[in-house]
C-alpha cells in the first residue's frame, strides 16, 4: 500500500485492495482485524480479532463470521457503532475504520456462506458451550460434537459492517502520512489529510 504520490484516490484504492487481499490471502496482515464493539452491559469497549472473510468496495460493506450466542452479538445488536483497525507491520500501515455493523442471521444468506466453509473452521462452531461460558478444565477438541453439524449452522452467523469512516496512518521516518476518508449511502463522500 503507498501514497502513490501522496494521491488520497490512490490511497483510498489502496485501502480496498489491501482488504480485498486481506479477505482472500491468510498471510496477509489484515486477515487479522481488531474488532471493537461496546459492552451491552456497561457501555466498556470490548476488542477481539476477528477474520476478514470479505471486503465488497461498491458497498462498503466488511464480512467475519461469528458466533451467535457470542457477546459480540449482542453487543452489535444493541449498538452498531463499532471499530475495526488493520495493521501493516512491515509496511508500517495503521487502517481504523468506523462502521454500523449488524448481525445476519436468515439461514438464505448465512447457510451458503457456512456451506462453502472449510471444515476446519466449521468445527469452531461444534462447542455446546457458549463462547466465554465458564469452565471446569481448559477446553480441549475432544470437547466438540463432530457430528454436531446442526448445531455448528444453528449458531453460525455473520457481522456485515458498512464503513462511514476510514483512518489512514503511515509511519515514516521523513513526516508520518494521515488523511481520512468519509462515507455516506453505500460511496466515499469526503477525503481530508490529517495531522498524524
Amino acid at each position: 500500500m503507498e501514497e502513490n504520490k501522496l494521491n488520497l484516490n490512490n490511497i483510498y484504492e489502496s485501502i480496498w485492495d489491501e482488504l480485498l487481499s486481506g479477505a482472500f490471502n491468510r498471510k496477509h496482515p489484515f486477515h487479522l482485524c481488531f474488532f471493537s464493539s461496546l459492552s451491552a452491559d456497561s457501555l466498556a469497549p470490548e476488542t477481539r480479532i476477528v477474520i476478514l472473510r470479505e471486503a465488497i468496495k461498491k458497498n462498503l460493506h466488511l464480512r467475519s463470521n461469528c458466533d451467535l450466542r457470542s457477546s459480540k452479538t449482542k453487543e452489535i445488536e444493541k449498538n452498531p457503532e463499532t471499530m475495526l483497525m488493520f495493521y501493516d507491520s512491515e509496511k508500517k500501515v495503521q487502517i481504523r475504520i468506523r462502521a454500523l455493523s449488524k448481525i445476519v442471521r436468515d439461514k438464505k444468506i448465512v447457510e451458503p456462506i457456512w456451506n462453502n466453509s472449510q471444515e476446519i473452521s466449521r468445527q469452531c462452531y461444534y462447542t455446546p458451550f457458549s463462547p466465554s461460558s465458564v469452565l471446569k478444565e481448559p477446553f480441549s477438541n475432544s470437547l466438540l460434537n463432530l457430528k454436531g453439524k446442526e448445531l455448528g449452522l444453528s449458531v453460525f452467523g455473520l457481522i456485515v459492517s458498512t464503513v462511514v469512516q476510514i483512518d489512514y496512518l503511515k509511519l515514516k521516518h521523513d513526516g508520518h502520512v494521515r488523511c481520512e476518508f468519509r462515507c455516506d449511502k453505500k460511496r466515499l463522500v469526503k477525503s481530508n489529510w490529517i495531522a498524524p
